[in-house]
């Protein structure tokens, strides 16, 4: 039997790393290539959309935080036009990354907890350089059943919320 084949387009290395987190130590994700590209502000390229493999799942993980929804409707009407991809699931973060974390942490009230970090500017720097972050996301209550569930309520609802499609059961 084939294995399935998944390609995550992430917005930044916050969320790069944070999906390696959940795929690689936490396997509470599925498992697949993860490159940064935000798909709500580029647009996907010939080269980019040649090196994707027939029978991919392409999996957009964006934030909402941003009105515009033309630049994601272009992309999903070229990804549906490739003949290699096979399925796009739809993960909105709901406003962004830190909004979603502070959501499935309960045991934070401040994203900078997550990372003890001096003051809300150096999160991202201290996220990417957290060498525990499967440790400090158990610490902080991290409940994955709570992470990336949320339908964003502006014009991002019209692509739904398809996380399910990537948890794994345990």
């Amino acid at each position: 039997m084939n294995e399935k084949i998944y390609q995550y387009y992430v917005e930044g290395e916050n969320e790069k790393k944070i999906v390696n987190v959940l795929k690689s130590e936490k396997r509470c994700i599925v498992s697949g290539k993860v490159s940064v590209f935000n798909v709500t502000q580029e647009k996907f390229s010939n080269t980019k959309l040649r090196m994707l493999k027939k029978g991919t799942t392409i999996v957009l993980v964006y934030d909402t935080d941003v009105g515009k929804i033309e630049i994601l409707q272009n992309n999903i009407q070229i990804l549906k036009k490739q003949n290699s991809v096979d399925n796009i699931i739809y993960i909105p973060q709901v406003e962004n990354l830190e909004d979603e974390l502070l959501r499935a942490c309960s045991n934070i009230k401040k994203i900078e907890q997550l990372t003890n970090s001096t003051s809300k500017k150096n999160f991202k720097t201290d996220l990417n350089q957290c060498t525990n972050l499967k440790n400090r996301l158990e610490q902080c209550g991290f409940n994955m059943g709570n992470f990336w569930n949320t339908t964003p309520q502006n014009s991002f609802n019209t692509f739904g919320n398809d996380s399910e499609k990537v948890r794994i059961q345990k």
